[in-house]
């Protein structure tokens, strides 16, 4: 099965069903509803289109509407300062299903999909009482609705959790056993690792990879090639100070 085209809308990445795409027309919806807007041809992705939109929070109707899926990288939208996508709302008022996404290494160091799980549960939080935005929205988030964002197949995936190191210092023992993972997991509690039922990591070492070595030689290589990294420093400084001026003068953006 092809990839899903790509959507870019606000604090959102989105992705929409071709087959849905094609039975109801919804990337002429959007050309229709959403502005500013920009389609190009994806030909290595089998001719998909790649839709980019931005300001589109009107929209959450219509996106659920479209089949329309939501992947939220909170990390990125930060350090972008780009805000905060409004999920807990999209959620309560019908909106698109939405899973967990991580932005590359220049936008994310860490790469870490439970600090992520953790952060977007602690952002959407709300200020009640009582939690809107519950734990198992999060899990759905970061399996369910991820698996069918990137067409995976339904197979034995699964993470080892070093439980005990996790709640060492736990005096009680009836706490909330998905509340202790969304506020303390990180990947280094993670002591194995199945996909699609083959162990991939265990006792917190990659089965089938070196990774020392191979993290050794990627350094290398990038040494190598810090010649020509050297002289485009300036170029890519320019360029980022002009982007800054160009979007400096528009309004609302300081």
């Amino acid at each position: 099965m092809p990839r899903l085209p790509r959507t870019m809308i606000g604090a959102f990445t989105c992705i929409c069903s071709k087959a849905h795409a094609s039975a109801t027309g919804s990337t002429s919806a959007f050309q229709k509803v959403s502005s500013p807007i920009s389609t190009r041809s994806a030909s290595y992705r089998q001719g998909l289109p790649l839709l980019m939109a931005s300001s589109c929070a009107p929209m959450k109707e219509l996106l659920a509407d479209r089949g329309v899926q939501v992947v939220s990288n909170p990390t990125a939208n930060l350090r972008l300062r780009s805000g905060v996508a409004p999920i807990a709302s999209t959620i309560e008022h019908g909106g698109p299903a939405f899973a967990i996404g991580l932005d590359g290494t220049g936008m994310d160091d860490d790469q870490d999909l439970w600090r992520e799980m953790r952060l977007l549960y602690l952002l959407h939080g709300g200020r009640g009482l009582s939690r809107q935005f519950t734990a198992r929205m999060i899990f759905d988030a970061a399996n369910k609705v991820g698996r069918q964002v990137i067409n995976a197949p339904e197979t034995e995936d699964f993470t080892i959790v070093d439980y005990q190191a996790l709640t060492a210092d736990a005096l009680f023992d009836d706490i909330d056993e998905a509340e202790v993972l969304l506020t303390r997991m990180r990947a280094g509690f993670a002591r194995g690792l199945f996909v699609a039922g083959r162990e991939v990591m265990r006792d917190r070492k990659l089965t089938g990879l070196d990774f020392d070595a191979a993290l050794s030689e990627l350094l290398v290589q990038a040494k190598a090639d810090l010649p020509r990294l050297q002289r485009q420093r300036p170029l890519v400084g320019a360029l980022a100070a002009a982007t800054r001026a160009y979007y400096g003068i528009w309004p609302g953006i300081d």
